[in-house]
């Protein structure tokens, strides 16, 4: 009203709504450079949340991840134990995994830096990938790994 201008908010807000989709281009990536189907990828994110130990999953951008891969034939499965699980499906129409199976998946995506998840570690969380899965740690809560072979 007063004639304030205000592009560097609207500009950040293009940005913070546009994240889930780079994201999935970055992994769609990946795969091509590994010459992986996404359609026989099997993921697992971690976390669902929109922020870091909370379970408010309000104006989450996992979803728009979720969404990207699974309209590109992907299998995914979700886990963060900080969510509540009804609200989730009934909201988004997914279920949370209670727990992840144990060298099952392809492609891990640590999407949420909650800190069981921190303190679980590295180590652990490389459990539920198989011999040849790699791992995206898209919040750097594993320093200078952004991307691991196991």
């Amino acid at each position: 009203k007063v004639g304030y201008n205000p592009e560097i908010i609207l500009s950040g807000r293009k940005v913070n709504d546009n994240m889930g989709n780079e994201i999935t281009k970055r992994i769609i990536s990946i795969l091509k450079i590994n010459k992986t189907s996404i359609k026989k990828t099997k993921f697992l994110i971690l976390g669902f949340s929109f922020k870091e130990n909370c379970n408010d999953t309000r104006n989450t951008k996992v979803y728009d991840i979720y969404k990207n891969l699974k309209r590109k034939g992907g299998k995914i499965d979700i886990f963060d134990p900080l969510v509540d699980f009804e609200t989730v499906k009934k909201e988004y129409n997914i279920n949370i995994l209670k727990k992840p199976k144990n060298h099952y998946y392809d492609f891990i995506i640590i999407a949420v830096s909650h800190n069981i998840f921190i303190n679980k570690g590295l180590k652990n969380i490389k459990l539920y990938g198989n011999s040849k899965a790699l791992i995206f740690d898209i919040k750097n809560i594993f320093p200078g790994k952004k991307l691991l072979y196991l």
